[in-house]
């Protein structure tokens, strides 16, 4: 028979192994939070040895979770909670000898509206508006040519807009438009902000871009190689303009600057060309050239794998028609405009 001893050592041993008290597992270091925003809160802790598990709650003995996520890196944050709403919070490592801490209440901030809503850089067709960013929050913006709102400017009914500045396409020279905006958070919505005006100019911006890829940004594999040409898109030439014209060059082509397309006598009337625009689509009265395959129409990026490229877009406003036909290259296009060009704007698109 075993010794009474030897049964407690035993025992004692089990308990040690199986049976530790729940109480007693580990807890990561006292979470922090750093900031409480409209939609969520920022958090620190120190011991990341391990990923932590935090649960989100708006009852005190968890019976529902509002959120429920893993954390590995300090800090971090949490979203997608409602405004103004009382919160408990409880975190844990993730191994399963862990327990969760003692709840910790927090109140998400109130939903208001923003504050400081400024008109700058105005001009003939736009202007910018920016206000003090409410945390956490998205935004939504009415603009309107009269004070009532009820002369709303398309596609100005409720924009969300999720930075706390945006451009405004205004299409009036010398017009007044009102604005107003809302913090939203989610379903939530908070009141407006107080009505502001601004008075567009009389000055217009010569302007050349593509609703595809912004300047200076990687263009999409749709439009490379023999796929279709992108979108483009200009606007308010200078006075006196007959024709456009559009090259494309590859920047970094080795040894030389490699011609993708060339494309002129374009009509003043015409402000876009459409995706895939090359070929049929070219606007009525406009040529086509050859580009640097020897080919007619748009060739899109194609460097070897690996490299990066710039392909440049330049748009060359004319006072006149270019008596050339569709052999022409670039090189005799550059010739025949000479002395006739009044505007000229580019950018660029990268491809890897």
């Amino acid at each position: 028979m075993k010794s009474r001893i030897t049964i407690l050592i035993q025992a004692t041993l089990v308990m040690l192994f199986f049976g530790c008290d729940k109480d007693n597992a580990p807890i990561p270091d006292p979470l922090t939070i750093t900031e409480t925003t409209v939609s969520g809160f920022n958090f620190t802790w120190n011991d990341t040895s391990s990923p932590i598990r935090l649960q989100v709650s708006e009852s005190a003995d968890f019976s529902t979770i509002a959120f429920d996520s893993t954390y590995s890196n300090s800090p971090s944050s949490v979203e997608g909670l409602k405004s103004m709403q009382p919160y408990h919070i409880r975190y844990a490592f993730t191994s399963s000898s862990s327990t969760f801490s003692e709840n910790q209440p927090l109140t998400t901030n109130e939903l208001t509206p923003p504050q400081g809503v400024l008109a700058s850089i105005v001009l003939g067709d736009s202007f910018k508006l920016s206000w003090t960013d409410v945390p956490g929050a998205d935004y939504s913006l009415d603009v309107s040519t009269d004070i009532g709102f009820s002369q709303l400017l398309e596609g100005y009914n409720g924009l969300l807009v999720e930075d706390n500045q945006v451009r405004v396409e205004a299409p009036d020279i010398e017009t007044t438009y009102y604005f107003r905006l809302k913090s939203v958070n989610g379903d939530q919505e908070s009141q407006y902000s107080e009505i502001g005006n601004v008075t567009t100019t009389d000055v217009l911006v010569f302007s050349f871009s593509s609703p595809a890829f912004a300047n200076g940004e990687t263009m999409p594999a749709k439009y490379a190689c023999s796929n279709p040409s992108p979108p483009l898109q200009w606007k308010n030439p200078p006075e006196g303009t007959v024709s456009i014209a559009i090259i494309m060059d590859d920047l970094d082509f080795p040894g030389r600057v490699y011609n993708h397309w060339v494309i002129f006598n374009i009509s003043a009337d015409v402000t876009e060309l459409l995706e895939g625009a090359s070929g049929p689509g070219v606007p009525h009265g406009s040529t086509e050239g050859i580009n640097g395959l020897g080919q007619t129409g748009y060739f899109g990026p194609c460097p070897p794998n690996g490299e990066t490229h710039r392909y440049e877009f330049t748009l060359y406003a004319l006072d006149t028609n270019i008596p050339l036909g569709g052999s022409a290259t670039k090189g005799a296009l550059l010739g025949a405009m000479n002395g006739h060009i009044l505007g000229r704007k580019t950018f660029q698109g990268l491809y890897n």
